[in-house]
């Protein structure tokens, strides 16, 4: 078993997010993914994950707990290497 929790980043519960918007939905790009909340860990990976696989992300969050640039840089970097930024 393998958790792959950080501070910055939580890919594995990302994956099981994907995973379960790919069964109800058949597919990945083009949805269209809202999170709600603190920018956290979770929302770092979802946002990175996103970018990957062509889906469009969504964020609101409470002032003071925005994503932080590094994180947009980092996303639009992997949309635009996924052939989608």
């Amino acid at each position: 078993m393998i958790n792959g929790l950080s501070d910055y980043e939580h890919p594995c519960q990302a994956l099981a997010d994907l995973l379960t918007i790919y069964e109800k939905k058949s597919k990945l790009e083009g949805v269209a993914l809202t999170y709600l909340g603190d920018a956290n860990n979770v929302a770092n990976s979802l946002i990175l994950a996103a970018a990957k696989t062509g889906m469009k992300f969504r964020i609101a969050s409470p002032k003071g707990y925005t994503l932080q640039k590094e994180v947009f840089g980092q996303a639009n970097e992997a949309a635009r290497l996924s052939g989608d930024g």
